[in-house]
């Protein structure tokens, strides 16, 4: 049984080797782009501004029994790890085809 409270980091995990079986050879490639890099770091930045005016506006929160506890400007580090994943998974995804 996972305890709860890293229910959410162990779904990332589960979605991060799901990842990197279906795109390994993709992602090695993508990694040595200099571009991936710049548009992740945008892409995080993007959804780090939208997530802290959410949470600000009370749109929706986190809950503190769900979640690691580290956070970095108020949003969990999970959720940073969802960003570089999702992120990972469309560019990988695009590049295949």
């Amino acid at each position: 049984m996972i305890p709860k409270r890293f229910e959410y980091a162990t779904l990332l995990v589960f979605m991060a080797l799901l990842l990197l079986a279906l795109y390994s050879q993709q992602l090695k490639a993508l990694f040595a782009i200099r571009s991936f890099w710049l548009g992740l770091g945008l892409f995080v930045l993007f959804c780090s501004l939208v997530e802290i005016l959410a949470l600000r506006a009370g749109w929706w929160e986190f809950n503190s029994q769900k979640i690691v506890g580290l956070s970095v400007a108020s949003i969990p580090i999970e959720e940073y790890a969802l960003f570089v994943g999702f992120y990972a998974l469309i560019v990988a995804h695009w590049e295949r085809r």
